[in-house]
C-alpha cells in the first residue's frame, strides 16, 4: 500500500481520487486487508509494486467492489492493475489500459490466485496491457465471472495475449469481446488447465489456445471484421462505453454477428443490457460479444446549423422517432415530416459539432456524418420592441444576459447604445447576496461587441464613443455617485447594494467597446476582489474599455487577474478605488499585455494606487504605450506597486501620481522590472518620488526623470538615462495636451527638443523602434529619452 493500506473497513469508501507514482512491494498504490470498501471514480497512474498489485493488491478475504476506475501505466511482476490474493472483488464499468506484468506469471491487468480468491467483473476493459502470460487477465485456481467484458490490443510473450487460465481454474465468460489481442499460443485465450465457460463470445483476430470455443453455446469467431470500427475500440471521442465505440457490431453487416447469440445456458445469467446500457436482445436474438447492435435507420443525414436554428435530417425508416439529439443533448423541438425526414431545432446553447442521433421503436440511429456548428450574430437593444429574437435591430434581445446565455463558440454579439445590468433584482431596495453575485460571464469564443448605434449591418460602421454601451453594477434602488475629484474614487455613493463583479472572464472570449462601471467587490474572499471585473484562470481579450468607478474591498477595483493572462489594448481605467491594493487593476501570478492603456484618478488605500503586481516565477506582464497619471495611494506605489515580479515597461508615461513612497513606481523584494524609454514627471513621495527601490535589480534604459527623487537607486547612465532638474517638455503643466487625450500630437510630456542622448541598445533590451506617438526611433543623430521622440 504505497499510497494507502486500509484494514478490515467494511462501510469506507474512497472517491474522486488519482494515485499516482506510488511504490511497494504489494499494492503500490492501494491495498485492502479484510473488510468490503467501496471505491468510486479513482485512477491509478504510473504506480508499481515489486511484487504484486501495481494499483491495487487484495488480501485478508477483503470484498471491495470497485466503480468506475482507471488503471493505466501500472508495472508489477504480477497483476499490473489489480492483484487478487484472497476475498471477492468486484469490478464495474472500469477500465485496465497500457498497465505491465514483468515477473515470472502474468496478469498484465489483473491476477486472481488461490483458492479464496475470486472476481466478478462486468462492464470493464482490457486495452493494451502486456505480460509473459495473460496480457489481459491471469487466473489460478479461481472461479471468476466475466459479464461485457473487452480484450483488445493486449499482448503475452508466450501464452494468452487476453487471458490466461490455469491450475483448475474455472472463469464464466459471457458476452465477451476479443479482439486484436497477441501471443505465440492462444492470442485470445490460453487454457492451460480448468474448465471455463463462455456464452455469447465473440472473437476476431484472434485464436483460443489448448481449448475448443463451443459454438453451441452462442459463440462465434467471426471470419469477416464484425465492428462498427475495430481501428478506433473507443471511437471519435475516446470514451468506452458510448454509443461510438467501435467494437459496437457494424450495422452494415447484418450476416456477420448480429443474432448469433443465444437467450441462456445452464445457470448461467445472460447480461440484460450491454456495454452502452443498450437492452439485450435488441433483435430476433442475442448478438454475441459486449454489444447488442440495434437496428438503425441507415442513410442518416443532416445539414448544418446553429443555436435555435431549425435544420432538416434525412433517412430512412424515420416514422416513430421519440427522440433527436444533437451531440448528446435533447433537439428544443422536432416534426415528423415524413418516413425520410425530419425538421428539427438546434438546442439553446450547443457548442460543439457531433453527430445526430434518433431513438426509433427499432433502436437508436446515428448519423453518418457531423452536424457542423456555424457561427451567428446575436443583436442587443435595450429599446428594442419586437419579439427578441436577437435576429435583427427591431427584434432585438433587451437583455445581454440573454445573448450571452443562447450564444455558442463563434459567436458574435452586437450590443447597441444603452445601460445593461447584470441582473434585475426581485426587490432593489434590498438586494440578495445570489443578485449581487450575478455578473456578466463571458463565455469562451464568444466576442462581445458594444458600440452600435442600432442600424448597423457591418461591425465596421460602430462608433463606440459615440453610442455607448454602458455595463453597470448599479442594481440596487439608489443611484450611484461617483467622486472624481482628488480623492480618486474612494468616497463614491450609493454603491452598497451594486453588483460585486459587474463582468467575469474566460479564456478566448473578446469584450471591446464598452463602460464598465459601479462594480462594488465588497464581500469576503473572491467577492472583495475584481469590482469590475475579475479574471481567474482566464485570458480573455480586452479592447476599447472604460473601466470607471469600480470599487473592491480588498484588490481590484477595475480589474482582478489571478492565474490569468488577459490582453489590453486601447482600455481607460479611471476613478477605480480599492481599500487595499490596486486601485486600478491587481495581477496576482497573471502576465498581462497592455497595449495603450491609460491609468488616470485610481486610488488604493495601501499599494498600488494604478496598479499591482505580483509574479514571482517565470513570464512578466508587457506594458507598452501605456500611461500612469494622477494615481495615488497613502501607502507605496501611487503609479505602480511591483512585488517579486519581472514587468517590461516600454514607451511608459509616470505622471502626478502620489504615495507616501515610490510616488511613480515601488519595487518590494527581488522583482527585475525593467524600464524603456520611460518618463517620470511630477510624481510626489516622501521617498523616492519617481522610483523607490526597497529590492531587486531594476534594469533602465532611456529613461527620462525630471525632478523626481530616487530611493536606493544609482541609475546608470551608461543606460541612456537622463535625469534633469530642468523642465524638457512642451507644456508639462498640461501632460494630455489641449485636447485632454493622450497618444495624440498635443500631448504636453513630448520634447521641445531633441536631446539625442539615448542609447540603441543595451544587452537583451530591446529598445522600441516607434515612441509612444507612432514616430519612429531615432529621429536625431542618436535616440531621445523618455517614451516621446522628437521629430
Amino acid at each position: 500500500g504505497g499510497g494507502y493500506y486500509l484494514v478490515n473497513a467494511n462501510s469506507s469508501t474512497i472517491s474522486n481520487l488519482i494515485f499516482r507514482a506510488n511504490t511497494a512491494v504489494d499494492g503500490g498504490a492501494l491495498c485492502f486487508n479484510g473488510g468490503s470498501p467501496t471505491i468510486n471514480n479513482v485512477s491509478f497512474f504510473n504506480n508499481a509494486a515489486s511484487n504484486a498489485g501495481a494499483g491495487i493488491f487484495n488480501f485478508g478475504s477483503a470484498n471491495p467492489t470497485l466503480n468506475n476506475l482507471n488503471f493505466s501505466s501500472n508495472t508489477a511482476n504480477n497483476g499490473g492493475g489489480l492483484y487478487v490474493n484472497s476475498g471477492t472483488v468486484t469490478v464495474n464499468n472500469s477500465v485496465f489500459s497500457g498497465n505491465t506484468s514483468n515477473g515470472p506469471l502474468g496478469g498484465g491487468g489483473v491476477y486472481v490466485s488461490n483458492g479464496g480468491a475470486n472476481a466478478n467483473l462486468t462492464k470493464v476493459v482490457f486495452s493494451g496491457n502486456t505480460a509473459p502470460n495473460g496480457g489481459g487477465m491471469y487466473t489460478v485456481t479461481s472461479n471468476p465471472t466475466l459479464s461485457n467484458v473487452i480484450f483488445t490490443g493486449n499482448s503475452a510473450s508466450t501464452q494468452g495475449g487476453g487471458f490466461f487460465n490455469t491450475s483448475s481454474s474455472n472463469p464464466k465468460l459471457v458476452n465477451v469481446t476479443f479482439n486484436g489481442n497477441t501471443a505465440p499460443a492462444g492470442s485470445a485465450f490460453y487454457n492451460s488447465s480448468g474448465t471455463p465457460v463462455f456464452v455469447n463470445v465473440l472473437l476476431w483476430n484472434n485464436i483460443f489456445g489448448n481449448i475448443a470455443l463451443p459454438g453451441s453455446q452462442g459463440n462465434l469467431q467471426a471470419g469477416a471484421d464484425p465492428f462498427f470500427n475495430s481501428a478506433d475500440p473507443d471511437g471519435a471521442d475516446n470514451l468506452w462505453f458510448t454509443a461510438d465505440d467501435g467494437l459496437a457490431l457494424n450495422a452494415g453487416m447484418p450476416g456477420t454477428a448480429i443474432d448469433q447469440g443465444i437467450a441462456s445456458f445452464g445457470g448461467v445469467t445472460i447480461p440484460s443490457t450491454d456495454a452502452a446500457g443498450i437492452a439485450r436482445p435488441h433483435g430476433a436474438l442475442y448478438d454475441p460479444g459486449a454489444y447488442e447492435q440495434p437496428y438503425q435507420p441507415l442513410s442518416l443525414n443532416i445539414s448544418s446549423g446553429s443555436s435555435s436554428d431549425q435544420v432538416i435530417i434525412t433517412g430512412t425508416n424515420l416514422s416513430g422517432a421519440t427522440a433527436v439529439k444533437f451531440n448528446g443533448r435533447d433537439a428544443a423541438s422536432f416534426t415528423i415530416d415524413n418516413s425520410t425526414q425530419i425538421t428539427a431545432r438546434v438546442p439553446f446553447g450547443l457548442v460543439s459539432s457531433g453527430k445526430v442521433s434518433l431513438i426509433t421503436p427499432s433502436g437508436p440511429a446515428v448519423s453518418s456524418n457531423n452536424f457542423t456548428i456555424t457561427s451567428r450574430i446575436h443583436l442587443v437593444r435595450a429599446s428594442a420592441s419586437g419579439n427578441s429574437s436577437g435576429t435583427n435591430w427591431t427584434n432585438a434581445h433587451t437583455s445581454l444576459q440573454t445573448a450571452l446565455t443562447n450564444a455558442v463558440a463563434g459567436d458574435e454579439i452586437w450590443v447597441a447604445a444603452g445601460t445593461y445590468k447584470p441582473v434585475v433584482p426581485v426587490n432593489p431596495a434590498s438586494v440578495t447576496l445570489a443578485e449581487r453575485q450575478t455578473s456578466f460571464q463571458l463565455k469562451a469564443s464568444v466576442a462581445v461587441y458594444g458600440g452600435f448605434a442600432g442600424s448597423e449591418t457591418s461591425r465596421a460602421a460602430r462608433n463606440f464613443a459615440a453610442n455607448l454601451s454602458v455595463l453597470s453594477g448599479d442594481i440596487d434602488a439608489v443611484a450611484d455617485v461617483y467622486d472624481t475629484d482628488a480623492s480618486n474614487g474612494l468616497s463614491h455613493l450609493g454603491l452598497g447594494g451594486n453588483s460585486l463583479h459587474v463582468v467575469k472572464g474566460i479564456t478566448g472570449a473578446t469584450l471591446d467597446g464598452f463602460t464598465i462601471q459601479g462594480g462594488f467587490a465588497n464581500g469576503a474572499g473572491n467577492d472583495g476582489k475584481g469590482g469590475g471585473m475579475f479574471n481567474e484562470n482566464s485570458n480573455p481579450s480586452l479592447s476599447n474599455l472604460i473601466v470607471r468607478a469600480n470599487t473592491a474591498a480588498i484588490t481590484g477595483g477595475g480589474i482582478h487577474n489571478e492565474s490569468s493572462h488577459p490582453t489590453l489594448n486601447q482600455v481607460i481605467f479611471r476613478h477605480n478605488a480599492s481599500l487595499d491594493q490596486g486601485g486600478g487593476m491587481f495581477n496576482f501570478f497573471s502576465t498581462p499585455n497592455l497595449t495603450q492603456v491609460i491609468f488616470e484618478a485610481n486610488a488604493a488605500v495601501n499599494r498600488g494606487g494604478g496598479l499591482y503586481e505580483f509574479h514571482p516565477f517565470a513570464g512578466s506582464s508587457s506594458l507598452n504605450k501605456v500611461i500612469f497619471v494622477g494615481n495615488t495611494t497613502t501607502g507605496l506605489g501611487g503609479g505602480v506597486f511591483s512585488d517579486a515580479s519581472t514587468p517590461l515597461l516600454s514607451n511608459v508615461v509616470f505622471a502626478n501620481n502620489q504615495a507616501s513612497s515610490g510616488g511613480g513606481f515601488y519595487n518590494l523584494t527581488s522583482g527585475v522590472p525593467k524600464f524603456v524609454n520611460t518618463t517620470f514627471s511630477g510624481n510626489g513621495a516622501g521617498s523616492g518620488s519617481g522610483i523607490y527601490i526597497s529590492a531587486g535589480s531594476p534594469v533602465l534604459v532611456n529613461t527620462l526623470l525630471v525632478n523626481q527623487t530616487l530611493f536606493n537607486l544609482v541609475v546608470p547612465g551608461g543606460q541612456g538615462n537622463l535625469v534633469t532638474g530642468s523642465d524638457p517638455f512642451v507644456n508639462s503643466a498640461d501632460p494630455d495636451g489641449p485636447d485632454n487625450l493622450w497618444f495624440t500630437a498635443d500631448d504636453g510630456l513630448q520634447l521641445n527638443s531633441s536631446e539625442d542622448s539615448g542609447i540603441a541598445s543595451f544587452g537583451g533590451v530591446t529598445v522600441p523602434t516607434i515612441d509612444i506617438l507612432g514616430v519612429p526611433r531615432p529621429q536625431g543623430a542618436a535616440h531621445d529619452t523618455g517614451a516621446y521622440e522628437k521629430p
